[in-house]
């Protein structure tokens, strides 16, 4: 069971209005409003009751046991059951002035989760929420106490829960504003088989109503813009309508083999919004009675240039034990002649391989077998998709050199040819003349570095040694020297 539950807020509204009572010289007071609600959520939970017995607020400067009761309790709430709705937990009148901490009590919790009666345990009852907040007189302040319970009701095994409360506090501005429209794959293939559904899934989230006016999936056989007006008029599914949040579901189904690009879109309160496009192969049926196929089991999504990736595919039948005499991965870049393979592997159906390729930009791949059928030897291949590749992050060289007028310490550094190198000149406060330190390269001038102080510079090495050398900054005489070595 999984505790991905968004669960509740308490709504703290802190409403600051003249009052008719005389007012004190502190600057006037004002009266605290409690309320509590349960935002709107897609929960698999029937009940959540919580049991509170005090929420208390502390005034700035006021002593750390001096804690001002707002609501005492016990109260009860089911947080499933208020969903949308305000209900008010109490209101004190307070005077005015800064206060930074907010303390919530809570006794007990129970709920009912996949159909049965639990009892929460509740590791620590007393909350502190360390979040200043204001009441100014005649004006009012709304704070909304916001619940995880993704973060709050944890599965600790053999159907036993722990509620340890997740709060964060936010202004009513940030809490009441409605997240904006989106929409996200739940089920997106990339690949399938000619002339049979394949499933797709979408989530549509947010927006101000919420309400979902139109949503469908478009596609073509080239890519386009996340904009439906670029897609050919009648490449949609069925259009569906409804309310946020609220799952999706529909089956494209091709008639021919070959690339296509499939984009979700809703029209959420009159705006548009996209997921993104997914390239989908889709292959001619292969696993006839004596026929093979072959199936990408296993790659990576995102690859670094130049470093090695693991690529697992499945041969199979539909009548298993068909002879694979040779199965490999064929690779290669646009423009760059021949194509190679990997290590050629054989075997049974159904049997998974893998192989090893190093990564690199414009790379495609192709998966192939050569399967012993009834009527002879057959060569089967399906394209693979090519993980997304990076540039590999290289980090610099780096060095601290103490320099005084005498020396460098280290004297020799040293690296290979293309690396980025990095050197921190820190200047003694002893032992160097009060003009500094001048150190000059081929490659570098740090200029001045007055004493007691530092200087970093950076540089690639080049393919040879070279020197370096400290001069008086006044006189360019020189100091000392020291040496940038080769690594082979």
């Amino acid at each position: 069971m999984k505790s991905h539950y968004f669960i509740a807020l308490f709504l703290l509204s802190v409403l600051i209005a003249g009052c008719t009572q005389p007012q004190p010289p502190a600057g006037g007071t004002g009266t605290l409003v409690l309320k509590i609600t349960d935002a709107m959520t897609d929960l698999q939970i029937e009940k959540l009751e919580i049991t509170v017995s005090s929420i208390q607020v502390h005034k700035a400067g006021e002593d750390d046991a001096n804690w001002t009761t707002i609501v005492e309790g016990p109260e009860t709430f089911d947080l499933i059951a208020i969903k949308n709705v305000q209900q008010l937990l109490g209101s004190k009148t307070l005077e005015s002035g800064k206060y930074t901490q907010i303390r919530l009590n809570v006794d007990s919790a129970s709920g009912i989760i996949d159909g049965n009666s639990v009892e929460l345990t509740i590791p620590s009852k007393t909350i502190k929420l360390v979040n200043e907040f204001d009441i100014n007189a005649d004006e009012s302040t709304t704070l909304i106490l916001d619940f995880d319970a993704q973060q709050s009701v944890n599965e600790t095994g053999n159907g036993e829960f722990k509620f340890q409360p997740v709060i964060k506090v936010l202004e009513e501005s940030e809490a009441m504003q409605k997240p904006a429209a989106r929409i996200n794959f739940q089920i997106s293939p990339s690949t399938g088989i000619v002339d049979e559904d394949i499933e797709f899934s979408w989530k549509v989230t947010g927006g101000e109503q919420g309400k979902v006016e139109h949503t469908a999936l478009h596609w073509d056989t080239v890519e386009h813009p996340p904009d439906f007006r670029t897609y050919p008029e009648g490449q949609l599914t069925q259009v569906q309508t409804g309310w946020t949040p609220q799952t999706f579901t529909a089956m494209l189904k091709f008639s021919e083999a070959g690339t296509y690009y499939v984009r979700g879109h809703a029209i959420v309160d009159g705006t548009n919004v996209y997921t993104e496009e997914i390239e989908l192969v889709v292959s001619e049926a292969q696993a006839a009675n004596n026929e093979a196929m072959i199936e990408i089991v296993e790659i990576p999504s995102t690859v670094t240039n130049g470093e090695a990736f693991i690529v697992k595919w499945r041969v199979t039948s539909q009548e298993p034990g068909l002879t694979i005499t040779k199965t490999s991965i064929n690779y290669g870049w646009p423009n760059v002649d021949p194509p190679q393979d990997t290590p050629a592997q054989s075997g049974t159906t159904p049997q998974t391989f893998e192989a090893s390729i190093t990564a690199g930009f414009g790379l495609f791949l192709k998966a192939c077998a050569t399967v012993e059928l009834s009527s002879g030897s057959k060569e089967i291949c399906t394209d693979v998709k090519v993980p997304e590749v990076k540039e590999a992050v290289v980090e610099a060289r780096k060095y601290t050199v103490n320099v005084s007028d005498h020396s460098a310490d280290p004297s020799t550094l040293s690296a290979k040819a293309g690396e980025t190198v990095e050197i921190t000149f820190n200047v003694s406060t002893q032992d160097v003349y009060y003009g500094g330190a001048q150190i000059k390269s081929d490659y570098f001038d740090t200029g001045t570095i007055p004493k007691g102080e530092s200087k970093t510079i950076s540089f690639t090495m080049p393919a040879n040694d070279f020197r370096f050398t400290d001069y008086w900054p006044a006189t360019s005489v020189k100091k000392w020297d020291a040496w940038m070595r080769l690594e082979s």
